[in-house]
């Protein structure tokens, strides 16, 4: 009987995980070799620079900003004569406001508004007077830069005129102040603000007070009108004006510079 022998050399198992571990090794360097020459993917519609790795961001939106020598505007006459009535006739010219050729509908329309309905309350309340009359209504632009700002300033100047005389039987000034870039309205704390910086209300209360003192138009020991921030202002060669209409004295306009 033949026995087993125990002491025989047994067969080695470690040629399978020599190979596989080859096969991970051969394989892992032909993919990087292949991966490292592949060209770098473009995405459609970008056009890559001469600095390596550098493109054109397609997300980019173009700029909404747009510089104030871009921006122009004009203004064209709207004129209304009306002599209806036999005692006040009409001569009003009035401006009609574009900003890169797009009309300011809204702000022309008030203007438009303001002084057609006010002569046709004369029409009314005049009717029966000695002396005859002409309502004249005329306008002026001003166009200054403040800071990053451009205003565009519009005094519309309305006066009743005696025709016998020529002299003013009432005489006001109404403003209207335009930022170009926004075409929206200014007020005057914005403008002020703009010009004088936060402490603006001093200045003109100041500058106010002085005015009238000094013109012997209130006196010193009975001034008492405190700024309200609604009255009328324009800017004119890079001075703030103020307007004060009939509030003080009747039926005559005050120009304060400041």
């Amino acid at each position: 009987m033949d026995t087993l022998r125990y002491d025989e050399t047994k067969k080695s198992s470690k040629g399978p995980i020599i190979g596989l571990l080859l096969f991970f090794i051969i394989g892992g360097a032909i993919l990087y070799i292949a991966l490292a020459n592949e060209s770098k993917p473009v995405i459609i519609g970008n056009q890559p620079t001469e600095e390596v790795n550098s493109f054109i961001d397609i997300y980019d939106e173009p700029s909404n900003t747009m510089n104030l020598e871009d921006i122009s505007y004009s203004v064209n006459d709207k004129k209304y004569s009306d002599k209806t009535n036999s005692k006040i006739k009409s001569n009003i010219t009035l401006p009609v406001i574009s900003i890169n050729g797009e009309e300011l509908t809204e702000l022309n329309e008030k203007i438009d508004k303001k002084y057609t309905e006010l002569f046709a309350e004369m029409k009314t309340q005049m009717a029966t007077v000695e002396s005859k009359y002409t309502y004249k209504v005329t306008y002026s632009i001003y166009e200054n830069e403040i800071g990053d700002t451009r205003v565009v300033s519009v005094t519309i100047y309305h006066r009743t005129i005696d025709d016998a005389t020529g002299a003013y039987a009432s005489e006001n000034i109404d403003t209207y102040n335009i930022d170009v870039k926004t075409k929206l309205e200014l007020t005057q704390s914005e403008v002020a603000t703009m010009m004088f910086g936060i402490s603006y209300k001093t200045k003109l209360k100041n500058s106010v007070k002085d005015y009238f003192v000094s013109n012997n138009i209130i006196p010193e020991d009975e001034y008492t009108y405190a700024i309200t921030g609604f009255e009328n202002f324009y800017v004119k060669e890079g001075k703030f004006h103020i307007i004060f209409n009939g509030e003080i004295i009747k039926d005559k306009y005050f120009d304060v510079t400041i």
